[in-house]
């Protein structure tokens, strides 16, 4: 699936498109997808929600939150890049920076962690929240 977005402080004619490689997790909202950015081949997390099934304040909300997002600039959060509706749908698409691994997937390879490695995780779950509390904004997960 490709789509096109304008993105927050890019000129209009400079889309952004990106294909959707792998969808990676479900959620009651959508699916999220582990995408490509056709035009630098980066790799970001493509958030596919279908509109219809969300309140209208919820996507007021969220609108809020990925405006503060997009203005991230932490190693230990992932910014919010740019939303667009898939032409001829009510699918809306939300692209983050891609977080390649996340603790879930080194315990699936590796079943436990030393006491070094969990103090590490804490550590980078702690200085992310830091971060965003210092600037007063809402975190979900």
């Amino acid at each position: 699936m490709e789509a096109q977005s304008g993105g927050k402080g890019r000129a209009a004619s400079k889309r952004r498109t990106y294909t959707l490689v792998r969808c990676m997790a479900h959620s009651e909202l959508g699916d999220v997808f582990m995408g490509e950015d056709d035009s630098t081949g980066e790799q970001v997390c493509v958030h596919v929600v279908e509109m219809e099934s969300v309140e209208r304040t919820a996507l007021a909300t969220g609108s809020k939150r990925n405006a503060q997002y997009s203005q991230c600039k932490s190693p230990h959060v992932k910014a919010f890049l740019s939303s667009y509706v898939i032409p001829g749908t009510t699918k809306l698409c939300l692209v983050s920076e891609y977080m390649e691994r996340t603790v879930k997937d080194v315990l699936r390879v590796h079943k436990t962690l030393s006491e070094n490695a969990i103090s590490e995780a804490i550590r980078a779950v702690l200085a992310g929240l830091s971060y965003l509390h210092d600037k007063g904004m809402a975190h979900k997960n």
